[in-house]
């Protein structure tokens, strides 16, 4: 298993989540995701949460029609 594939989270190993998603073929914008994480890890005191708060309500519906739609 290559690097930042697996996590350990409650002390066992998974997938890394975001890596199950990305490979189930939703087209929701994976760099501007990967852009606000590196945000929101690194540049602490600098989050606007209003923003944070705006692009999940955007997408996360968007990645949950999306699911519906492809397994019915």
């Amino acid at each position: 298993m290559g690097t930042g594939q697996r996590y350990r989270g409650a002390g066992i190993l998974q997938p890394r989540p975001v890596g199950v998603l990305r490979r189930s073929g939703l087209d929701v914008g994976w760099p501007a995701f990967r852009g606000m994480r590196n945000v929101i890890a690194h540049v602490y005191d600098g989050v606007d949460d209003e923003l944070v708060w705006r692009a999940l309500e955007k997408r996360v519906p968007q990645m949950i029609e999306q699911l519906v739609d492809r397994d019915g």
